[in-house]
């Protein structure tokens, strides 16, 4: 092999290594917790509030968010419905280097129920 080859074969090990590590938190932030946030929602309306704070802690976990790592919180203003949800996480590359994420979603849902 020529020094190219072995150059281009480090280059591929050290993105996968980096891919494996950083691409389960980015998916659980952005499309984890958007689609629990879109799907808890929406039930709100049907079930209320207990029933959907117990789905949610439920569903983050079923994606792999730890309870330390997040915080979620349901809140009414007026005729909407607020599910606010942040997942923050850390990915460390050897001892030296760690990068920090946080993501933050929203979503709301207008009511017509009494709820509380």
């Amino acid at each position: 092999m020529s020094g190219k080859n072995v150059f281009v074969i480090f280059i591929i090990c050290i993105a996968l290594f980096v891919l494996l590590k950083v691409g389960p938190i980015i998916y659980r932030g952005t499309l984890g917790i958007r689609g629990v946030c879109a799907e808890q929602i929406d039930r709100y309306k049907k079930y209320g509030s207990e029933f959907v704070m117990m789905r949610v802690d439920e569903q983050l976990k079923q994606i792999g968010v730890p309870k330390d790592h997040s915080k979620y919180s349901l809140s009414i203003k007026g005729k909407q419905v607020y599910l606010d949800i942040h997942y923050w996480d850390t990915a460390v590359f050897y001892k030296d280097y760690k990068k920090d994420f946080d993501f933050k979603h929203q979503c709301y849902s207008e009511t017509h129920t009494y709820f509380k």
